[in-house]
């Protein structure tokens, strides 16, 4: 991203939510240093080992945990729909002396050409689809990527409300070259009835009183029961066939072929 030159004037950048909802140039930079969590490797590792290889880990990002398998000998392609966060994950691995197999498409468009083994998710970007038919489309692609034996692993994050006393309250970051990263909720609408929530974050460098750069961006999350996610994977011919309790990763569902379950 081009940052302005002057500490004079700001650009403030407004993202609304979208489909995609793809971390794009003006928000990718910020992700690693900022993010809430880390995903370990481990619980991911002990999937593909379980099920096998080749994996496909879906909304991959910059590379966590997807590099950390790849480094232990693990054959797993990474797909974002972020060509931003790609470029950092491919940076990254080359830093690293690492090779991986990188691919830019949504969960909805996927075609990559091959079947895996594993599939899996190491966050909630699977919520990240709003559109129930848009969720429908990419749990039909998942099914349409594994082979006859093989499994998914799908993340059900269930978001609780933000805390009032952090609305509006700057959370910052100084990268090794001094530059001053921050992010903050300025607004959030959280619906329990229809299990979603619409989170309004800016984005910061430079000072707050003299901000090189703001970016706003809205995301919305949505989460599901038990019984209305079986039903959608059942639409795409996948089968729940138990959940994994991951402490505070939340719970995660492992799906399977109809034909194999």
């Amino acid at each position: 991203m081009k940052w302005l030159n002057s500490r004079l004037h700001t650009n403030l950048i407004r993202q609304p939510a979208s489909s995609s909802q793809a971390l794009g140039c003006n928000t990718a930079w910020v992700y690693a240093p900022l993010r809430g969590s880390i995903a370990p490797a481990a619980p991911y590792a002990r999937f593909v080992q379980r099920w096998g290889k080749p994996a496909l880990e879906l909304g991959c990002g910059h590379g966590e945990p997807l590099l950390e398998l790849v480094a232990a000998g693990l054959d797993v392609t990474g797909l974002d729909s972020s060509a931003d966060m790609l470029e950092l994950c491919r940076n990254e691995a080359q830093r690293r002396g690492l090779r991986v197999q990188l691919v830019c498409q949504s969960m909805q468009a996927m075609d990559i050409g091959r079947r895996f083994r594993s599939i899996y998710l190491a966050g909630p970007t699977f919520q990240l689809i709003i559109d129930l038919a848009d969720v429908a489309t990419a749990l039909h692609r998942i099914a349409a990527h594994l082979t006859p034996g093989g499994r998914a692993l799908i993340p059900l994050f269930t978001p609780q409300p933000a805390d009032p006393a952090t609305v509006g309250v700057w959370r910052e970051h100084v990268t090794a070259d001094g530059d001053t990263l921050a992010v903050r909720t300025v607004a959030e609408s959280y619906r329990l009835g229809e299990r979603r929530v619409d989170s309004t974050l800016e984005y910061r460098r430079g000072p707050s009183e003299e901000p090189i750069e703001l970016v706003e961006r809205t995301w919305s999350l949505r989460w599901y029961d038990d019984g209305e996610f079986e039903a959608l994977a059942s639409t795409a011919g996948l089968v729940a066939e138990r959940t994994v309790d991951q402490g505070e990763l939340g719970r995660s569902v492992i799906l399977s072929p109809a034909s194999v379950a």
